[in-house]
């Protein structure tokens, strides 16, 4: 830490061979030893400096230092919330201060009890995730200020009808009203979904099912706490401050033109509103000193990185003749490179890890991410697993297997193709099928079996008629030829199912 001793040296200083040392530390002891029988045998209005100079040499004063290893300052003798507090200065990325020593660990480690639901040092991992993973999706937005424009669009409403007995008969007062009511309801969405987290969170092994439901309590984050990417809560933020701006532009819109129309009294039954031509048909707000100005961003009205330009503008959306917040529409692109994305390591840990399992199926359950990984990398490295014989035990792999290779294929972005994945899998199950494995008491629950079932589903994703799959000619044709190569009759049978017969060149070749 530099300015922190670490602690005692494990080596032992060496003596100095000098004769006079020993004759030196006997002379001291001795006039230590005279002077504590002096000053004890002395008055209580005795000087110290009378005691001292009686003394061959000075002895240091008892209110200063002792110069020992005890009582010198190192990580040990450290008060715990300092400790704490260095920890939570290095932040999670390579923070190795839990593995100085015995200590330490219990003091600082974040370690999750997954088997009984409970998280030891929540505490300092709440710390540690307001500090460095919780994000404000409002934090452009300034709702003292929203709160005085507010008052202010209330107040001219007012005073129109003061001014105006028959203000009801304007289209564009109820449209005021109208429009008020959806900023105001906005708005309340807004700060229920304020808080976020950063989904870079879910690449530390602290996180569980259990550490993201503790999180969702009222007493911490609030039951509506996201998970985004950077991109994602840059582009909300900038959008939800636009939205505010287009709306309150859409009041004193409506104001101006109710006054033109009750002073005319020329009251229209219908207003065409096109949703194109939306910018050129606002002006901007008045000026008035109760009327503040909302902040402006230079990025306001700029693309935001990860996402198509179109992306950012489809934070509105024209419902019923009006201009609404459109939720959820960073998720109009699934494919954008900006979206939140569950790593690679949920999805292979979850193979043999129940915590990643349900951390995986709560992460799809309760939370929206892109369809952006690479789903054949993600299954070689899965097959790395089952393909070692040392993974192959009696447990039950059917389902869970199953469930985590719909997940990839739910998640996979389309241009990733599944061919040289299948290949391998009919090469493993073909060399499985072979064994024995009669001490799994359920046949369905057998490894064997659980190949075969993801055979299955991988196929029919890629003989599926949507469009997200690109899998082409090519790739069945390399299908048949390795489950022909194989002369495996339950493969064979498998794509017969799908496709037919294989091409006439493949059944010449061996038939």
């Amino acid at each position: 830490m530099g300015f922190i001793n670490p602690g005692k040296s494990l080596r032992k200083r060496k003596r100095r061979n000098d004769s006079s040392r020993p004759l030196k530390l006997v002379r001291t002891s001795d006039t230590d030893h005279h002077q504590k029988s002096s000053s004890s045998s002395s008055s209580p209005s005795s000087s110290p400096l009378s005691s001292s100079s009686s003394s061959s040499s000075p002895s240091p004063s008892p209110s200063l230092p002792t110069d020992t290893p005890h009582d010198k300052l190192t990580l040990d003798t450290l008060p715990v919330e300092i400790i704490e507090k260095i920890f939570l200065h290095i932040g999670p990325h390579e923070n190795n201060l839990p593995l100085v020593n015995k200590r330490l660990y219990w003091i600082l480690h974040l370690e999750n009890n997954y088997e009984y639901g409970t998280s030891y040092n929540f505490g300092l991992l709440e710390k540690m995730v307001r500090r460095y993973f919780l994000i404000d999706l409002n934090s452009r937005i300034d709702f003292e200020t929203v709160e005085m424009k507010i008052d202010y669009y209330e107040s001219q409403e007012s005073l129109l009808q003061q001014n105006y007995p028959n203000y009801h008969k304007s289209v564009q007062w109820e449209r005021f009203n109208t429009n008020l009511f959806i900023l105001k309801d906005a708005l309340e969405q807004f700060e229920e979904y304020g808080p976020a987290l950063l989904s870079d969170i879910l690449n530390f092994e602290f996180i569980s099912e259990n550490t993201l439901f503790m999180f969702k309590l009222g007493e911490y984050f609030g039951s509506s706490l996201g998970i985004k990417s950077s991109s994602e809560a840059l582009l909300i933020q900038k959008s939800r401050l636009r939205f505010i701006r287009l709306k309150f532009k859409e009041l004193a819109y409506n104001i101006k033109k109710a006054r033109e129309e009750l002073e005319r009294e020329d009251f229209h039954h219908e207003v065409i509103i096109d949703p194109g031509n939306i910018s050129s048909l606002l002006s901007e707000e008045p000026e008035d000193e109760f009327n503040p100005e909302l902040k402006y961003y230079q990025d306001e009205n700029l693309p935001t990185d990860g996402f198509r330009s179109y992306i950012s503008e489809r934070y509105i959306e024209f419902k019923d003749g009006f201009f609404c917040f459109n939720e959820d529409f960073e998720y109009s692109d699934r494919s954008a490179s900006g979206s939140s994305r569950i790593p690679d390591h949920c999805f292979v840990k979850a193979v043999y890890s129940k915590k990643h399992y349900d951390l995986l199926s709560y992460l799809k359950d309760k939370h929206t991410f892109g369809d952006i990984i690479n789903g054949p990398a993600v299954m070689s490295r899965i097959l790395d697993i089952l393909e070692n014989p040392a993974h192959r035990s009696s447990r039950k792999w059917t389902q869970q297997l199953v469930d985590i290779v719909d997940m990839i294929k739910f998640f996979n972005c389309r241009i990733y193709k599944f061919t040289d994945v299948v290949v391998r899998l009919f090469e493993l199950y073909d060399k499985v099928s072979k064994d024995d494995f009669s001490s799994i008491s359920d046949p369905e629950e057998s490894f064997p079996n659980a190949i075969a079932r993801i055979i299955v589903s991988l196929l029919q994703y890629i003989f599926s008629p949507n469009p997200r799959t690109i899998h082409n000619n090519d790739d069945k044709r390399e299908l048949w030829i390795t489950a022909m190569t194989l002369k495996n009759i339950y493969l064979t049978d498998l794509l017969r199912k799908f496709e037919g017969d294989p091409d006439y060149d493949i059944l010449h070749r061996f038939g």
